[in-house]
């Protein structure tokens, strides 16, 4: 309302609240919370962080704090990094059962999928029924192909290579999580493995030794390497990664330990070392049937 209106009303006697225009209170109320373009631009920044965070990745690419004040720079965006992390982590869960992990200087990508939905998940992914599809006839989909079409199976090659890291880790706890380079090889050729490093896994189009490469790089496994004196090659090791140790939990791999593993002898003995390397799990102890709690 203009200064000279708002004059003449009171002039008049007839000013009240009443008499302010919506338009007024509509300029305030702008004001006072975001527009619709600032909450467009919020949801593309998120959008770009994301195709980020799921980049590197799948690319076995550390992610770190930096690459996200990178972007925020260029795009000229100012505000709470951590805050605009929470809700990038936020969307991760919500569209694709992920999370981010920023319990140290790096920050990993993990399931965020409770153990029940996880196997729900396989369940799914295992059991495609091949249905057809019924839809209406003026539909702009009816003319496609009438299979099904199952959104979550994913390549036979990362099947393989999941396979693998399982058996890779069921290894090492084994060897009570340390067991030499040499080892690990000579219990994968009883899986049907090649010690030789350079020969091609089969279905797989990687060597063993790159196999050994990407889960040490995806950090599911932790290599270690101790110089020897004298001339000597160096002693290589390997241990659980912190991925692991993020990604799984104790029943889930005396589970798996439980299937893989015959000797009776050595169940104890995978038990307390799962129960060293998460000391926080409450988990049943596979070999007696007892509850275990550290």
């Amino acid at each position: 309302m203009s200064k000279r209106r708002r004059t003449e009303i009171e002039d008049d006697g007839d000013y009240t609240e009443e008499n302010r225009t919506p338009l007024a209170e509509d300029s305030a109320t702008r004001e006072s919370s975001p527009s619709a373009e600032d909450e467009l631009r919020s949801s593309a920044i998120v959008s770009i962080l994301l195709r980020m965070v799921m980049t590197r990745s799948a690319r076995n690419q550390k992610i770190r704090r930096e690459h996200f004040t990178t972007i925020l720079h260029k795009h000229n965006v100012k505000g709470n990094t951590k805050a605009i992390i929470s809700q990038v982590d936020a969307e991760l869960k919500e569209v694709f059962g992920l999370k981010l992990d920023q319990s140290t200087n790096d920050i990993v990508l993990i399931s965020n999928l409770q153990k029940d939905t996880k196997l729900l998940l396989q369940k799914l992914v295992e059991n495609g029924d091949g249905s057809e599809f019924k839809g209406n006839p003026y539909d702009t989909f009816y003319f496609m192909n009438k299979e099904k079409r199952n959104e979550t199976t994913v390549s036979m090659s990362d099947s393989i290579f999941g396979g693998i890291i399982m058996l890779l880790i069921g290894l090492v706890i084994v060897n009570e999580n340390r067991i030499r380079e040499s080892d690990l090889l000579d219990g994968l050729s009883q899986f049907g493995f090649s010690e030789n490093l350079n020969i091609v896994v089969p279905n797989l189009n990687k060597t063993t030794q790159e196999v050994l490469t990407e889960a040490t790089k995806k950090e599911y496994l932790q290599k270690l390497v101790a110089q020897a004196h004298g001339g000597e090659p160096a002693i290589v090791s390997y241990a659980l990664g912190k991925r692991t140790l993020r990604e799984f939990d104790a029943h889930t791999l005396l589970e798996f330990l439980n299937e893989i593993v015959e000797q009776e002898e050595l169940k104890p003995k995978c038990i307390e070392t799962v129960k060293r390397c998460f000391p926080d799990d409450t988990f049943e102890n596979s070999a007696s049937g007892n509850n275990v709690q550290s």
